[in-house]
């Protein structure tokens, strides 16, 4: 078993606590000397005759076997002492009756249990606070790593009085530098990333801009087409074009600019691409119908169809004929 003793305060008022099987204890043969009794007798009498109260409220008493050179003769002789925790100690105190020597006694025993938490809650607010500063920015990096290792220096210190594992220590500051260069990394890619949406973006803005063109073109023709006509059309069936879902609304009205300002309401960014004429209301409904059946496999919602590149090349030479055999008739 490995005990490491630990200085606290000044030797001379205070008890050596020391690091027993993972608890910070006393020797019982310092207490029985500072109470000024002879050890062999107050260990049976006190400690030995109240050994089980101890162990029923705390813990089971760490008993040792002592080897102590004779005076004046040859050979060693044996003597058993045990080991006190903090709670043991104090309990076997309040057992004493209360002389001068007894309440010398009690204050540095209590001084020595709390000089020790003294330094142990130094040790911990220094690391609690070291902890903090890493999570700051990386322009604190090199800061937080001297302040570790300035903290390392001083734990490396109070651990080799206490017998800890150093190369723990060591092994976390290590991981806390390659935590440090990972985020540096991540950071990097992060940015790349960025930079590639934001290149994705600007491609779909040109897009957009390009479509627009497109759109305007097509309705500065779709509003030429009665003056190319010579004549009024009875009624039309339309296209309207919406930019967000890139959807197309097939219709039929004898008022195509009306019927659009309806949809307008919704969405202010509709935009009639494709005005077919025809001779009647009637046919109009009918063309209708034909072409929600042709394109029956692209709806998606109410009149609202997802048509490609040569639906819309159809629906543009559908709008031709229409134009060439109203013509006729005229």
């Amino acid at each position: 078993m490995q005990n490491n003793t630990i200085s606290v305060g000044n030797p001379n008022d205070l008890f050596p606590i020391i690091l027993h099987d993972g608890a910070h204890v006393v020797d019982s043969r310092l207490i029985a000397e500072a109470l000024g009794v002879n050890h062999a007798d107050w260990f049976r009498n006190v400690v030995l005759k109240y050994k089980d109260d101890i162990e029923a409220k705390f813990s089971l008493l760490r008993f040792e076997n002592g080897a102590v050179k004779v005076e004046k003769g040859r050979g060693i002789k044996h003597t058993r002492f045990c080991y006190l925790d903090e709670d043991q100690a104090i309990f076997i105190a309040t057992l004493s009756r209360n002389t001068p020597q007894v309440i010398a006694f009690k204050a540095k025993l209590v001084l020595s249990f709390a000089e020790l938490k003294k330094d142990f809650s130094k040790i911990y607010a220094l690391w609690h606070e070291l902890t903090q500063n890493l999570e700051k920015d990386d322009a604190q990096h090199d800061a937080n790593i001297e302040a570790i290792e300035k903290a390392f220096q001083f734990v490396l210190n109070k651990c080799a009085s206490l017998g800890a594992n150093i190369a723990d220590l060591e092994t976390e500051v290590t991981n806390l530098r390659k935590e440090q260069k990972t985020t540096a990394q991540t950071l990097e890619s992060l940015s790349k990333e960025l930079k590639a949406q934001q290149a994705q973006i600007a491609s779909l803005q040109n897009t957009q801009i390009q479509e627009k063109n497109v759109v305007e073109n097509t309705v500065e023709r779709v509003d030429k087409i009665e003056e190319t006509l010579g004549f009024k059309a009875v009624a039309y069936i339309y296209i309207i074009f919406c930019p967000r879902r890139r959807w197309y609304k097939i219709g039929s009205s004898h008022n195509t600019k009306g019927r659009k300002k309806a949809f307008d309401v919704i969405d202010a960014n509709l935009v009639i691409i494709l005005e077919i004429p025809v001779f009647s209301r009637d046919e109009a409904y009918n063309q209708e119908t034909t072409l929600k059946k042709r394109f029956i496999t692209k709806h998606r919602q109410g009149e609202w169809y997802a048509l490609d590149e040569n639906d819309l090349a159809y629906l543009k030479s559908l709008e031709q004929s229409n134009i060439k055999h109203l013509m006729q008739m005229a």
